[in-house]
C-alpha cells in the first residue's frame, strides 16, 4: 500500500519534472524575426541589398552608356485585402484575450510586456484601408525611386516628361500610389504633382495578363483540387503540426489551435514588422527561428503552383509582358535611341513571379 502510493508520488513527479523540460526547451531562441525571411510580406526595407547592377563602364572603359531601363516592380507594402482583413479579424482579437486568459494562469511562453500588448491590442486598419498601400510603402518606392535615379543619372536626372517616360499602373489604387511615390523620389517633390498621371485599364494584357486568361483562372487559380492540394497537404505533415503545437504551447494553450488560427498570427506578425521596422509585433513572439522557415515554405507552396514553375500556364500567360521587353530594347539598339528613356510599370506579385518564371529565373534544382 505504501508503496502504490509512493509509486504514483513517484511517477507525478517525474510527469512534473518531463512537462517543466518540455516547456523550458520550447520557450528558448523566442523574439528572434528574420525580418527578410516574411514571404511576399517581407519589407523592401528589410531586404539586404547591394548594387549589382550599376557598373561604370562608360567612365571606366568607354565602352558602355546606359540607354533605356526598363522596369516592372511590385506595388508599396500594403493594408491586408479584403478576405485576409475578414480573416484577422474572425480570429485575432478572440486570440488576443484568450492568451492573456492562459497567462493570468500561468500557462505559456511569453512576457508580460508581450501580453499587455495582446490584451490591449486594436487592429491597426479598417475596411477602408484594405488592399491601399501603407505609410511604409510610400517611402519604399520614394526611395526606390531615387535609388534608380542615383544608379543612372544620365538618364534620370533630367526633367520628366512623357516623350522621355512611359508609366503604367492596374487599376488597383495601390499601384497608382506606388508610381506617384516612385516619380517622387525620382523627379522630387515639386515636379511630380505636375505628372499627368495616366489612366489605367482593364484588361491590362502586359501588367495582368493572367486576369484576362480564362483558361489560367480555371485550371491554376480556380483549380483547388491541384494548385493547393501540395500545400494542404503540407497542413497535415510533421513539420507543419509541430510548428502548431509548439505555438499553441507557447501562447498557453492546452489543446492546438487550429490551422486557420495560426495562419492568422502569422499573418499580422508579418504585416505588423513590415509597417513598424523599429517595432517588436507581439504576435511574432510565439515563433521560433525554424517556425518562420516553415511557415514560409508554406507560403511558397501556394506561390509556387499558383503563379510559378507549378504549372506550364502561369509563365505562358506573361508573353505579352516580355514581348514588350524585348520590341522596347530592339527599338533603341535598332534605332540607336530609344524610344523612351524609362519605362516604369508598377503591377503585383503575381505580375513578377509569372514574368520570372518565363525568364526562368530561380528555377528550384530538382
Amino acid at each position: 500500500m505504501f508503496w502504490g502510493a509512493c509509486q504514483k508520488l513517484f511517477l507525478l513527479g517525474l510527469l512534473e519534472i518531463s512537462i517543466y523540460s518540455v516547456e523550458s526547451h520550447i520557450c528558448d531562441g523566442l523574439g528572434e524575426v528574420p525580418r527578410h525571411r516574411l514571404g511576399s510580406k517581407t519589407a523592401y526595407f528589410n531586404v539586404p541589398t547591394e548594387n549589382y547592377f550599376r557598373r561604370k563602364f562608360e567612365s571606366e572603359t568607354g565602352m558602355c552608356k546606359a540607354q533605356q531601363v526598363w522596369l516592372l516592380t511590385r506595388h508599396g507594402t500594403r493594408y491586408p485585402t479584403k478576405n485576409d482583413m475578414g480573416r484577422l479579424m474572425e480570429y485575432l482579437p478572440k486570440l488576443s484575450q484568450q492568451i492573456a486568459e492562459n497567462h493570468q494562469q500561468g500557462r505559456g511562453c511569453l512576457e508580460e510586456d508581450d501580453i499587455s500588448q495582446l490584451a490591449s491590442w486594436v487592429a491597426p486598419y479598417s475596411a477602408r484601408d484594405r488592399e491601399q498601400l501603407q505609410e511604409t510603402g510610400y517611402d519604399e518606392l520614394y526611395e526606390i525611386g531615387q535609388h534608380w535615379k542615383e544608379m543612372f543619372p544620365e538618364l534620370f536626372s533630367v526633367p520628366y516628361s512623357p516623350e522621355k517616360f512611359k508609366i503604367e499602373f492596374t487599376v488597383k489604387n495601390r499601384t497608382g500610389q506606388s508610381a506617384y511615390h516612385f516619380l517622387r523620389g525620382m523627379f522630387g517633390e515639386d515636379a511630380v504633382g505636375e505628372i499627368e498621371m495616366p489612366k489605367p485599364y482593364e484588361p491590362n494584357f502586359i501588367l495582368r495578363f493572367y486576369k484576362a486568361c480564362p483558361r489560367w483562372l480555371k485550371e491554376v487559380y480556380k483549380n483547388n483540387e491541384t494548385t493547393y492540394k501540395e500545400r494542404l497537404l503540407f497542413v497535415e505533415s510533421q513539420p507543419f503540426q509541430a510548428v502548431l503545437h509548439a505555438v499553441s504551447a507557447r501562447l498557453g494553450f492546452m489543446h492546438p489551435i487550429s490551422s486557420r488560427e495560426l495562419e492568422s498570427i502569422y499573418d499580422e506578425c508579418r504585416y505588423e514588422t513590415a509597417w513598424w521596422p523599429n517595432k517588436s509585433s507581439p504576435w511574432c513572439k510565439s515563433f521560433a527561428p525554424h517556425d518562420f522557415e516553415v511557415m514560409e515554405y508554406h507560403q511558397d507552396l501556394k506561390y509556387y503552383y499558383e503563379d510559378s514553375f507549378g504549372h506550364p500556364l502561369n509563365s505562358q500567360t506573361a508573353c505579352r509582358t516580355i514581348i514588350d521587353l524585348y520590341n522596347h530594347f530592339r527599338t533603341s539598339v535598332v534605332s540607336d535611341e530609344a524610344d523612351h528613356q524609362g519605362i516604369f510599370y508598377f503591377a503585383h506579385d503575381k505580375s513578377l513571379f509569372k514574368v520570372l518564371a518565363l525568364m526562368e529565373l530561380f528555377r528550384p534544382i530538382e
